[in-house]
């Protein structure tokens, strides 16, 4: 009997102890054509299943002319034949004047704007992919929207 008891006792100082406390999660990364996108203090988060970013570092990457109207809360973008028109808070959006319905509607969090990623990318022509296990969007050009 003392022989099990000091071999429980053993295993339990050489296995790590248990803890309900989970890992952090890898911060979410987007990457276009090889170059990680730096969003500074505003971080991507996922919601309802979509990736939502902060909307100028984003655009400004991507080369999209952005127009923002306040007073409607409404934000549309264009680069070269494409084009997007989505409101804050609302999942209807258009992409190449076809009606979408987003995942997740656009935020206006502590002063940034927060846009679904997908639906702005492939909307002005760019391939999404996703990693779930290195948390990671990958951008590449070349996919024309519906």
């Amino acid at each position: 009997m003392k022989k099990m008891s000091a071999l429980l006792l053993s295993l339990l100082f050489i296995t790590p102890p248990f803890s309900s406390v989970q890992a952090e999660e890898k911060p979410l990364s987007v990457w276009l054509n090889g170059e990680q996108i730096q969003f500074g203090q505003s971080e991507p988060f996922i919601e309802n299943g979509a990736t939502l970013v902060p909307i100028h570092p984003l655009l400004e990457k991507l080369g999209v002319e952005v127009s923002w109207d306040e007073a409607t809360g409404t934000v549309s973008g264009a680069k070269e034949a494409h084009s997007f028109f989505l409101h804050i808070g609302n999942t209807s959006a258009m992409a190449n004047d076809q009606a979408v319905k987003l995942e997740a509607a656009p935020k206006f969090i502590q002063q940034v704007t927060y846009v679904p990623l997908r639906f702005v990318a492939e909307a002005v022509g760019y391939q999404v992919a996703w990693d779930p296990s290195l948390r990671q969007v990958t951008l590449t050009s070349g996919q024309v929207w519906l």
